[in-house]
């Protein structure tokens, strides 16, 4: 990340065991906590949530197919704050509410963030509308062949 006289980066890597590791870097004046973090607090997580990025939060919904099936499932994820890259404990919960004639609704709720909104997702578990993040402009063109 870069803004107006300074620079981050952030490698956060997993092991596929729930350890992680992290190079991070910063560059100039800011007025931002570090980047990376307690790196033990985020272990046993399988998946990061990268803040104000809404496809992070389909790794554990695709992995325990709550886009097509009922179920409530609760995670430890890793989830790095932006703009500083912080990498920080997030108890959420992922709740399949209702099938939808093109997908379905899936509940989010972040403890770490006090936020809870229901997702709307096609019928791959993609993202068509995340409350106050992100709206689907269009669909994809068909494919050819």
């Amino acid at each position: 990340m870069t803004g107006e006289g300074w620079s981050r980066r952030l490698e956060l890597s997993h092991d596929g065991s729930g350890m992680w590791n992290a190079a991070a870097d910063a560059a100039g004046e800011a007025a931002l906590a570090p980047p990376g973090g307690n790196l033990d607090l985020v272990a046993g997580a399988l998946d990061c949530n990268l803040g104000l990025c809404p496809a992070t939060n389909l790794m554990p919904v695709l992995r325990h197919g709550l886009h097509r099936n009922p179920g409530v499932r609760d995670f430890l994820m890793a989830w790095v704050s932006v703009p500083d890259l912080g990498v920080h404990p997030s108890q959420q919960r992922y709740e399949h509410i209702r099938r939808t004639s093109t997908g379905a609704v899936v509940r989010y709720i972040g403890a770490h963030r006090g936020f809870v909104g229901d997702l709307e997702l096609d019928s791959d578990g993609v993202i068509v509308f995340y409350p106050d993040l992100a709206r689907r402009v269009r669909d994809a063109p068909a494919r050819m062949g």
